[in-house]
C-alpha cells in the first residue's frame, strides 16, 4: 500500500481554482490496483459564497472514477448520482463564517482498470456547484450603475412637429421674409422677393423667386428656431451653414414623450418602446414593442443639468441615416444636478463567482500496487 498525501502545493489547478491535477510519483509507475481515500481536511475560507450555508462537500475525481469500477453513489438535489464521486466531507467546525472546516465523512474504495499515473481531485456542494480548492483567478470588471430615475417628459429630438409660419431673418442677406404655410407641407415666402417652399420629412426645400434652377435644401438645426444648408444648385452655401432664423417661436418642435422607470434597470418610453439599462457597459437599449427594432443609447448630463440619450447603434431603419452621437431624447425639466446619470465603479471579484476562496488541502490517497 502507498499513500499519496495532496494539499495546496502538490499540484497545478485550473484556471478558475476548482481542480487539483497531480501527477503521481515513486511507484506509479505500477498498475495501481485499488484506490480509497483513507483522511480528507478542507478548510474552506469565508464560506462557499457569502449567502451560502455549507453541511458537507462532495469530492470528485474523474481519474479514479472513469478508470474504477464502483457502485458508489450520494443522494444529490434528491436523486442518486455517481458523478466521479468518491468521498463525502462533513463539516466539522464553523467559526463565525470566518471559515468552515469539513472531514471525511465517508469513502468507497474503487477497484481500478487500467493503470493510472494522474490524479484530478474537485469539490462540490450537495447540489453540483464546484467549490475551488486554491486560490481562483480574480477578474476585474467594470460595473454601471444608474445614479437617476428616468422619469418624466423628455422631448423626443428627432420626432418634430413644424411651424413654418411667421417672420424669419435671411441670414446671409440679413433681410426679414414672412413664411407662410404653418405645419404644411409646402407653403411661400414673401418680402422683397417672393418665394415657395415645401416639405419632404425633414428637408425643406426652396426655390427662389419660385424659379426651380434656383433650389437650395435645408433642415431645422441644433436651434430649431434655424433652418442650416444642406446644399444647393450651384454649391453656395456649405452644409450646416445657418440660412434662416426665426425672429420669434420655432420652426420645429421636439415631440413630449413620457418616460418611467420601474426601478429594476427597465422602464419605458409612452406605450411605444421599452428601455433596459446594462451593468456591463452601461448603455440602454431602447426596443419598439411592435417592430422589435433595437436602438443603443448612452446617457448623460447636458446643458443646464438636462439628462440627454445619444445614439450608439440601432437597427431601426428610420436611424439609417442619423449619425453616431446624434441626441435622440432630451429631458424637458431638470431632475438631477452636478452628476452624470450613469457612473462606473471597478470590482474584482473571484473569477468563479465564489469570495475568500482560498483553502487548505489535505487528502491522503492509499493504493494497492500491482508490480509489473
Amino acid at each position: 500500500m502507498l499513500t499519496y498525501i495532496l494539499n495546496n502545493q502538490s499540484g497545478s489547478k485550473d484556471a478558475m481554482g476548482n481542480t487539483f491535477d497531480v501527477t503521481l510519483t515513486g511507484k506509479s509507475t505500477r498498475t495501481i490496483v485499488t484506490a480509497q481515500i483513507t483522511a480528507a481536511r478542507v478548510r474552506l475560507q469565508h464560506a462557499a459564497k457569502a449567502d451560502a450555508t455549507q453541511e458537507h462537500l462532495l469530492m470528485h475525481s474523474k481519474a479514479l472514477t472513469s478508470s474504477g469500477n464502483t457502485r458508489f453513489h450520494h443522494i444529490v438535489d434528491g436523486a442518486r448520482k455517481n458523478t466521479h464521486i468518491v468521498a463525502t466531507l462533513r463539516k466539522k467546525l464553523s467559526n463565525n463564517g470566518l471559515y468552515d472546516e469539513f472531514e471525511l465523512a465517508n469513502t468507497h474504495r474503487l477497484t481500478l482498470k487500467h493503470p493510472l499515473h494522474t490524479l484530478d481531485m474537485y469539490f462540490t456542494d450537495n447540489s453540483g456547484t464546484r467549490i475551488p480548492i486554491g486560490q481562483g483567478v480574480d477578474v476585474t470588471n467594470t460595473v454601471w450603475q444608474r445614479d437617476a430615475l428616468f422619469t418624466g417628459t423628455y422631448k423626443e429630438e428627432l420626432d418634430l412637429t413644424y411651424d413654418l409660419d411667421g417672420l424669419a431673418e435671411l441670414v446671409p442677406d440679413v433681410v426679414d421674409y414672412t413664411w407662410h404655410g404653418g405645419n404644411a407641407l409646402s407653403g411661400t415666402i414673401t418680402g422683397s422677393m417672393d418665394s415657395t417652399w415645401t416639405r419632404d420629412g425633414e428637408v425643406i426645400t426652396v426655390l427662389w423667386e419660385d424659379d426651380p434652377a434656383f433650389w437650395y435644401k435645408m433642415q431645422v438645426g441644433a436651434n430649431k428656431a434655424q433652418l442650416v444648408a444642406i446644399e444647393d444648385y450651384n454649391n453656395i452655401h456649405t452644409p450646416g451653414t445657418v440660412l434662416w432664423e426665426k425672429d420669434s417661436g420655432q420652426f420645429a418642435s421636439a415631440v413630449s414623450v413620457v418616460f418611467t422607470d420601474n426601478s429594476d434597470n427597465t422602464g419605458s418610453v409612452d406605450t411605444g418602446h421599452t428601455w433596459a439599462f446594462s451593468t456591463v457597459n452601461g448603455k440602454f437599449t431602447f426596443t419598439d414593442d411592435i417592430t422589435e427594432t433595437e436602438t443603443v443609447a448612452s446617457a448623460y448630463l447636458g446643458p443646464n443639468d438636462k439628462i440627454r440619450f445619444k445614439l450608439v447603434e440601432s437597427n431601426d431603419p428610420q436611424y439609417d441615416s442619423t449619425a453616431v452621437d446624434t441626441v435622440l431624447y432630451r429631458e424637458n425639466s431638470t431632475t438631477i444636478t452636478g452628476y452624470e446619470p450613469v457612473s462606473s465603479a471597478i470590482i474584482t471579484t473571484p473569477a468563479n463567482g465564489f469570495y475568500g476562496e482560498d483553502l487548505s488541502l489535505h487528502v491522503e490517497l492509499n493504493c494497492l500496487h500491482r508490480g509489473n
